[in-house]
């Protein structure tokens, strides 16, 4: 798995970069103030770590994949970049502030050791998850043009309601849910 990761990586920042909104309200449902430790699981290339730095945060990104991380290096020193598996963090428990995790949790292969992962590490701060649903990705206006696509990316990615047990039963308290 870590060779299909790695290859993604080699483009990946080619047709992605964080976004302006999304980061906002990540750091805003963060609730969390300046300098606080936050972890970003399955950073990718950095993009949102970096931007997430950028608004005051002390950022630290974590990824299975050695050439995501590679590229993450090279666009920040001051972020604490390792190498991990999301079902076993390389961090002390209580460690964080906070935990985002970006557009990936379709890339795990359990959920619920991933999320307990999370829990770990937080000391009384909050997991935010951007994501897309099953529910969500069949009312894209694409859908129309692209059934295909949108029905096979969409058998990917996890449903609200499995999210929502899981995060349930590895201890967390779902606030919300922000339709984006």
């Amino acid at each position: 798995m870590t060779i299909l990761y790695d290859n993604i990586g080699l483009t990946y920042d080619s047709t992605r970069q964080a976004d302006t909104e999304i980061t906002r309200r990540l750091r805003n449902h963060l609730q969390v103030s300046n300098q606080s430790k936050v972890l970003d699981v399955a950073c990718g290339t950095g993009n949102y770590t970096v931007a997430l730095e950028n608004t005051g945060l002390q950022m630290s990104g974590m990824d299975v994949s050695k050439e995501m991380l590679n590229k993450a290096r090279h666009k920040s020193t001051s972020i604490h970049w390792q190498e991990g598996d999301v079902k076993e963090l390389p961090f002390e428990s209580d460690h964080f502030d906070g935990v985002t995790c970006t557009l990936a949790i379709h890339h795990f292969n359990d959920l619920l050791p991933s999320f307990q992962e999370m829990f770990r590490v937080l000391n009384k701060g909050r997991l935010v998850i951007f994501t897309s649903s099953p529910e969500q990705m069949n009312q894209y206006w694409l859908n129309e043009y692209f059934p295909k696509a949108i029905a096979d990316s969409a058998k990917q990615m996890p449903s609200l309601s499995l999210v929502n047990d899981r995060l349930e039963k590895a201890g967390f308290r779902i606030i919300g849910h922000e339709h984006f």
